[in-house]
């Protein structure tokens, strides 16, 4: 029995957004072949009303429904429902995670070091954005 992967590929990330980007940056640093897969449609941003509701309100998909009948949104797009969402971000909650046996502390100085929070320039901001912060 033969256990060469058929794919050629060392591992496949489901999801683009910042979860899936980071597990598949990290790993090609370390020298592995990664294949990602997305759900959304691939398309431009437009950061209109129309694209969101085109990919936020698809029922069955993006728009579900709990048994007591409450609705959940979330984003099936290229780049993760952060595309949407405008990329909020908020220092990670060391102690929570501590209190269950896990230390994020390393991990979040790493993210941090290398991903700082801060304001984004105005001309990395979407035309949805741009309207909101208007």
């Amino acid at each position: 029995m033969s256990t060469a992967n058929p794919s050629g590929y060392d591992l496949i990330v489901v999801g683009t957004g910042p979860g899936g980007a980071t597990v598949a940056r990290d790993m090609a640093l370390r020298g592995k072949k990664v294949l990602m897969l997305e759900w959304g449609p691939g398309g431009p941003i437009r950061g209109n009303v129309w694209q969101g509701l085109a990919e936020l309100l698809v029922p069955g998909k993006s728009l579900l429904f709990t048994p007591q009948g409450l609705g959940m949104v979330r984003g099936i797009t290229t780049g993760g429902s952060s595309m949407f969402y405008y990329a909020c971000a908020w220092p990670v909650p060391l102690a929570m995670f501590r209190r269950h046996g896990v230390n994020l502390a390393a991990d979040a100085a790493a993210a941090r070091a290398e991903l700082p929070i801060a304001p984004l320039a105005d001309a990395m901001m979407t035309p949805m954005a741009q309207r909101i912060m208007v």
